[in-house]
């Protein structure tokens, strides 16, 4: 399983590479809360006035004491270039002047997600119960296309048979059908059978770092494209 941190510290390393042209780092010598104006860190000979990186999250120091390895932060200084100011813990990682910011990689690993399509797409799975009166059920408002749709079978095989005559309305009277997009058939089924329809949509951009990457509707081998 790949997570979206997962990702960001691929992207990170490919972008990086193993060369000696490293950022240089220090770490925290105690935690720091959202709103802290000051923080410590182990090592003063790195640290100088100007932008760092803690977590995800971007401060800009203006001025830095070697005697008590302190650095102050101006009120604008949190947060910095539309980064979120967050609590961080001692221990925390704090490179400077980063050559690639971890949120920067963030947000543009979301538009690779978001940009791939049409040439890949995100692959997703409905399902509802066959009733005998009805032929004609709701589909997401996202579904693009339809892969396939199939429906269980009774008995202990538990097998699901294709279903092969259907229609899509992607244009569905939005009155009844709240989505705008339905699917009809037309085959004999047994009532009160599952039924599972997959479908294709735009993929999901990731949130969360403990996002799995396949939560975008992308299978796991795709995240080098997205990383290249």
């Amino acid at each position: 399983m790949t997570t979206f941190i997962d990702l960001i510290n691929e992207t990170n390393l490919a972008l990086t590479g193993y060369t000696n042209r490293q950022d240089q780092a220090t770490y925290l010598t105690s935690p720091i809360t959202a709103g802290a104006l000051t923080f410590v860190v182990a090592d003063g000979t790195v640290l100088t006035r100007g932008l760092v990186e803690i977590d995800d999250e971007l401060i800009w120091v203006d001025k830095f004491d070697r005697t008590s390895n302190t650095a102050t932060i101006p009120a604008y200084g949190r947060g910095f270039r539309d980064t979120v100011a967050t609590t961080h813990t001692a221990g925390t990682r704090v490179t400077i002047a980063p050559s690639f910011p971890r949120s920067v990689i963030r947000r543009n690993l979301n538009l690779a997600i978001d940009g791939v399509y049409p040439d890949l797409f995100g692959t997703y799975y409905t399902s509802f119960t066959w009733q005998a009166a009805r032929t004609t059920y709701p589909l997401p408002q996202e579904a693009i296309d339809i892969l396939g749709c199939s429906w269980q079978t009774i008995g202990p095989s538990k097998e699901w048979l294709p279903v092969r005559h259907y229609r899509v309305d992607r244009m569905a009277n939005p009155i009844t059908w709240n989505t705008g997009k339905t699917i009809s058939i037309r085959e004999g089924i047994i009532p009160g059978r599952p039924l599972m329809v997959t479908y294709t949509k735009k993929p999901t951009v990731l949130q969360y770092d403990t996002d799995d990457f396949t939560m975008s509707g992308l299978s796991d081998s795709a995240r080098e494209v997205i990383i290249l």
